[in-house]
């Protein structure tokens, strides 16, 4: 099975009414966390992650009236090193998360130590793994120069994504941190 971030778009009460339809059912191990984002006054989503065949959720969620959703399954890539992840401590999800980020993926963790809201980079993640590299680059140590570029290397690539418009704005934030 595929580990796949399932995005449901709508009111507050129609997101939850699909939630508890589609995943309420589903047995615990194969979910990882919901929860919803209010957006705006017209809604906002809710965000599920889970292990199944993401055909299932987009069957059931298209017989519920008001409510789209969006399933992104992760890369293969991500997918491996999410298998890796071994004991629930802060620590694991700490090196789970600088793996991914070379991947120009990002994820957070609860108190629990669980990962969830497993997601491709947005422009806070990528200040953020800019930050990363250079706090790598400080510790002057062969692992931490090696670090430091594979992060640099990872922020390249998704920073020459972005429009010139999105470069200059990052390059201002970026500029603002003394980076």
């Amino acid at each position: 099975m595929k580990h796949v971030r399932v995005t449901l778009t709508g009111t507050e009460r129609q997101t939850n009414a699909a939630y508890n339809k589609v995943f309420r059912c589903l047995p615990s191990k194969e979910l990882s966390r919901g929860e919803y984002q209010p957006e705006d006054s017209d809604g906002g989503v809710y965000i599920v992650e889970l292990d199944i065949q993401p055909d299932y959720v987009v069957s059931e969620i298209n017989d519920i009236p008001r409510v789209k959703a969006e399933i992104v399954e992760m890369p293969d890539e991500i997918q491996a090193i999410l298998d890796t992840f071994e004991d629930e401590t802060y620590t694991e999800c700490r090196r789970i998360e600088a793996e991914m980020s070379v991947y120009g993926w990002a994820m957070d963790w609860g108190l629990d130590a669980s990962p969830y809201n497993i997601r491709k980079m947005n422009r806070e993640d990528l200040v953020q793994l800019w930050l990363d590299a250079e706090e790598e680059n400080r510790k002057h140590t062969e692992e931490g120069n090696t670090r430091c570029l594979a992060l640099k290397d990872a922020f390249s690539e998704i920073y020459s994504t972005l429009s010139i418009e999105e470069q200059k704005d990052m390059d201002e934030e970026l500029d603002s941190y003394g980076a």
